[in-house]
């Protein structure tokens, strides 16, 4: 897995990147930055040299070459976590902060020379204001070698690619050091593996399964109709999309999804919202007896687990009333971080990692707050289910063990799933939610023998 740092001077990259180098296991790491190569020296003058140009266009991309198969690509066939600081985009970021506005051959040129690179699985872009970073550039006693616009236009190139690339995760590198630090960790930890000598992956079938999930999902005739059973399509009759009251619906049930055929439990909750709304209300719930709950709402919708409904259903309505005013939108809405939505989305009762991630990408989805970003924190919600398909499809194999836990393999099931994504250039979320229709509906088998034709 390939994982660039990317930010503006000061942003504590390289800090992030020696705490992880200090704490982190060498066995499933590799650490790559500027200067290793045997150009290194000579590079830093003439980064310095501002009429240097054609010389930093070749001379990075050379230090980065043999940095790139001397260090990266062993590290990434012995299925390691490489990191970079500073990857190809901080050389477009930089060259296109150089440039004219109407001057586009050099940034051309930089794009062009970098796509031998890999595109990295996910990108950190450590954000800080540009008066921060010359801020800590001078207290550092280090030489402030951009202007303040300068830096701006390099700010501007990331944030657009914020918006335009799902693999990018904006940090808030104003924390202390930290905070940074573990926000990052707690990312890279998803996708560390500690039995990874015993699994063997097929790359190229894992490629194949993703390309036929994703196109399967627009066109087989399953997929077409089962998306409407996804959580992002359920909506009562006379609520509007993305309003307060489809908000209400959606934070009562989606933590119930797992607990009975997600169709069957979906119509039976329309049918209870339309017929009494006043028991989505949080407001109205919280002065029901537990036995007024049980009865009226939780014997309706015919939970394979009815307590566990019910402490749901009273234990989220404590919380949404403490904490967000007793309306769920508040809590959609309260952050424009993903990631943080996601964290504070886990905090309820019944909202686990997949479910969380579920409902926040429904939020997404139905725009239930527009100015959400840092979706690529969300990472793939990969559960027992998507790690038993990875071993029946062959893209996983533990040789000469015939009996193992699926659950020990969910993790690098989640960061092979998310590679091939990017590898072939598809939206991960559409492969989660085929692969979720596919768990939801028992065709686990018909799809393993989808791949075994496809692949002769």
């Amino acid at each position: 897995m390939l994982v660039a740092f990317e930010g503006i001077d000061g942003a504590c990259k390289t800090t992030v990147m020696k705490l992880l180098k200090q704490r982190k296991n060498v066995s499933q790491y590799e650490f790559c930055e500027m200067f290793e190569s045997p150009l290194g020296g000579a590079l830093h003058e003439i980064l310095e040299n501002k009429g240097a140009n054609l010389a930093k266009k070749y001379s990075l991309a050379a230090d980065w070459a043999w940095i790139y198969e001397n260090k990266t690509i062993p590290a990434l066939k012995a299925n390691k976590i490489v990191i970079w600081n500073h990857y190809a985009d901080y050389a477009l970021a930089y060259r296109y902060a150089e440039e004219n506005s109407e001057d586009s051959d050099t940034h051309d040129f930089v794009h062009k020379i970098n796509i031998p690179f890999k595109k990295p699985d996910l990108t950190f872009y450590f954000h800080i204001d540009e008066q921060t970073s010359r801020k800590r550039t001078s207290s550092q006693n280090r030489k402030c070698l951009h202007t303040t616009e300068f830096l701006r236009r390099v700010n501007k190139f990331y944030e657009n690619k914020v918006q335009v690339d799902s693999t990018y995760i904006e940090i808030d590198a104003s924390q202390p050091i930290e905070q940074v630090y573990e926000f990052v960790n707690s990312i890279l930890q998803t996708f560390e593996f500690h039995k990874s000598s015993l699994l063997k992956i097929n790359h190229a079938r894992a490629d194949m399964l993703v390309r036929l999930l994703n196109k399967q999902y627009y066109n087989d005739s399953f997929f077409l109709g089962a998306q409407a059973n996804l959580i992002g399509n359920q909506v009562p009759k006379g609520v509007e999309k993305g309003s307060k009251f489809h908000a209400r619906f959606l934070y009562y049930i989606a933590c119930n999804d797992h607990g009975l055929k997600s169709n069957n439990m979906y119509e039976k909750a329309k049918r209870l919202y339309e017929e009494h709304s006043e028991y989505f209300d949080p407001n109205t719930i919280i002065n029901l007896s537990e036995d007024d709950i049980f009865n009226a709402i939780v014997k309706r919708l015919g939970a394979r687990y009815p307590n566990a409904l019910l402490r749901s259903w009273i234990e989220n309505t404590n919380f949404i009333i403490q904490n967000y005013g007793g309306e769920p939108i508040n809590l959609f809405t309260s952050t424009n971080d993903a990631y943080e939505l996601l964290k504070n989305i886990k905090k309820l009762r019944g909202y686990g990692p997949k479910i969380s991630g579920m409902l926040v990408r429904a939020i997404h989805g139905l725009k239930f707050n527009p100015a959400l970003k840092n979706m690529a924190a969300v990472l793939v919600p990969v559960d027992i289910h998507d790690a038993r398909i990875l071993f029946k499809t062959g893209v996983f194999s533990v040789p000469e063990s015939p009996k193992f836990d699926y659950y020990d393999y969910v993790l690098p099931a989640q960061k092979e799933l998310l590679s091939a994504c990017n590898r072939n250039r598809l939206d991960w979320t559409i492969v989660d939610k085929a692969l979720w229709l596919i768990g939801s509906h028992n065709k686990t088998d018909s799809l393993v023998r989808a791949v075994m034709k496809a692949n002769g």
